[in-house]
């Protein structure tokens, strides 16, 4: 009876021990769920913002070549305005008018190659953010 008592005593440990391996699977199992979730996302969340900024940086650079045609336009009337000023002007005012015209230009010239640029590097930091972030989340997942 004794020894009857024991294997039940026994049973009964390895069942709760069972259960309880049981409940730390699920446990376990919940959690790695959960942290794939939070990886997808996040990884769909860095893949919208990068879209944004992709259609952002997309939206500028059709700015700045408007930009650029509208100042083609307004060099391009400027040069007709000259052409008609050297007929009724003499050559010194002619001069004169053609360095301002020239400075104007270099200086929209100089400030959207600048812009053009900094867009430039913008979009090399957001490619760079890009492959550190999907580097980190292929790690996370190497490491599960």
């Amino acid at each position: 009876e004794r020894r009857k008592k024991e294997e039940e005593k026994k049973k009964k440990e390895a069942a709760e021990k069972a259960e309880k391996l049981r409940v730390e699977r699920e446990r376990m199992a919940k959690e790695a769920a959960e942290r794939a979730e939070k990886q997808r996302q996040e990884k769909e969340r860095a893949a919208k913002e990068a879209a944004e900024k992709a259609a952002n940086e997309r939206a500028e650079r059709e700015r700045l070549a408007r930009e650029a045609a509208e100042a083609e336009e307004i060099r391009q009337r400027i040069v007709q305005a000259q052409e008609r000023e050297r007929e009724e002007r003499g050559r010194e005012e002619e001069a004169r008018r053609e360095q301002l015209l020239r400075q104007q230009i270099s200086q929209r010239e100089r400030e959207r190659e600048e812009h053009m640029k900094v867009l430039e590097e913008r979009r090399k930091e957001q490619a760079q953010k890009l492959a550190e972030e999907q580097a980190r989340e292929k790690e996370l997942l190497e490491h599960e």
